[in-house]
């Protein structure tokens, strides 16, 4: 990647760099924008996370607090730990500011916005919207908090000088849902394909399931939460268990032990439970697709599933629910993978059946994968990030913003 004529100041921020999609997509941007010859800081509020290792040591991590993992602070939700940091947040903004700011996931939005009003801070900043906004926390929050939550990004929201969305559907909805202008909302796929996920589907799988003359196995893959709707891919593979010799593996955590004891009790009652592993966070998940006969998504909503990205990149079949949004825009309306109706286990069990029958072209799907590479994506992302900048600080928006103070 060619390094430009000027620097710019970019800083990103995310939580911390857990295992999640969001967050490994926002790895893969900074890593980016650094080696594109920028200055680039990955702002978080913790250091800590099994991503860390992967940051690019050209990328500066500006933690803003002091929390370890075993100091009480470190305990509390993430929600309420992005409040916690709002102060040091704010004193970022005000002390080293960027040239331009990336809010890198949905759920850092209001707490950024927030702290950069308290900053009265003049740095240009970009959400990128990782979910949609009208379905995220769905089911598992009171609805009048879940209005206050559209409220607050109405108020809020229209402090951002641009929002990438990161696929048509999220740029729709979040039109739609609190008018933000369209003319500043930018579709840009997340980088997928990149020569590190390459390289991690070559690496060894060492799991018994895998070796010759096993069944086939169809795997899932992320948090076990409502959203994933596994419950569902549970009951689909069970009908499908049921006359043929199958199993079902899912590479993902809880993020509560209910959760998880209630997808265990529903695997005993269908009688499965000799066939189907949870096998908890993998930091790897790229051979698993490799290998497996499938990649099974039952989601309820999702924002872009990189998942099934790189499934496509590792060549593995998909079957996916036509969840808003993203799987129709990935499988271009099922041509590259079968969609069916969100909560229907009947329909993806046939999905499930006809895939083993009838699997895709492995190279047809490795040519989809391309239409996701990382240095296309990158390149999208600092187009806008650099216009940002440079209307931000051009002479017209100086004068705008000071009789906006005025």
């Amino acid at each position: 990647m060619a390094v430009p004529a000027a620097r710019a100041e970019i800083a990103v921020f995310i939580h911390s760099p857990s295992g999640g999609g969001a967050q490994r997509r926002t790895v893969t941007l900074v890593n980016g924008f650094a080696e594109a010859g920028h200055r680039v800081e990955l702002v978080v509020v913790t250091a800590s996370g099994p991503l860390r290792p992967d940051v690019s040591p050209r990328v500066r991590v500006v933690e803003l607090t002091n929390w370890h993992d075993r100091h009480p602070l470190a305990r509390l939700p993430r929600r309420v730990q992005l409040f916690l940091a709002l102060p040091a947040l704010a004193r970022y903004f005000r002390l080293t500011p960027p040239q331009v700011f990336l809010s890198a996931a949905s759920h850092v939005h209001v707490p950024v916005l927030l702290a950069h009003r308290w900053a009265r801070s003049q740095v240009p900043v970009v959400l990128r919207m990782s979910n949609h906004l009208t379905r995220t926390g769905a089911g598992g929050v009171a609805p009048n908090r879940r209005v206050f939550a559209r409220r607050l990004a109405r108020k809020l929201y229209p402090d951002s000088k641009a929002v990438i969305a990161v696929s048509q559907g999220v740029a729709d909805d979040l039109v739609h849902s609190i008018d933000y202008p369209q003319a500043r909302v930018h579709t840009i796929y997340s980088p997928i394909l990149t020569d590190d996920l390459r390289e991690r589907a070559q690496m060894p799988l060492d799991h018994p399931w895998f070796a010759a003359g096993q069944p086939p196995v169809v795997l899932g893959v992320g948090r076990l939460v409502k959203q994933k709707d596994f419950p569902t891919l549970v009951r689909a593979f069970a009908m499908v268990r049921a006359v043929r010799p199958l199993r079902l593996l899912i590479l993902g955590r809880a993020k509560n032990g209910k959760r998880l004891q209630s997808l265990t009790e529903l695997i005993n009652e269908l009688g499965v439970a000799a066939d189907v592993q949870l096998a908890g966070y993998v930091s790897n998940p790229a051979p698993y697709m490799k290998h497996a006969a499938m990649l099974a998504l039952s989601s309820a909503w999702e924002g872009l599933p990189g998942v099934l990205m790189e499934a496509l990149a590792c060549g593995c079949p998909i079957v996916s629910t036509d969840c808003p949004s993203g799987p129709s825009e990935i499988l271009d309306g099922g041509r590259f993978g079968r969609l069916v109706a969100v909560g229907d286990d009947a329909a993806l069990a046939r999905a499930i059946t006809e895939t083993l029958d009838d699997p895709p072209d492995r190279q047809m799907l490795l040519a989809r994968a391309e239409d996701f590479g990382s240095e296309r994506s990158i390149a999208s992302y600092l187009e806008l990030l650099l216009r940002v900048k440079d209307t931000a600080s051009s002479p017209s928006a100086a004068a705008d913003a000071v009789n906006a103070r005025a």
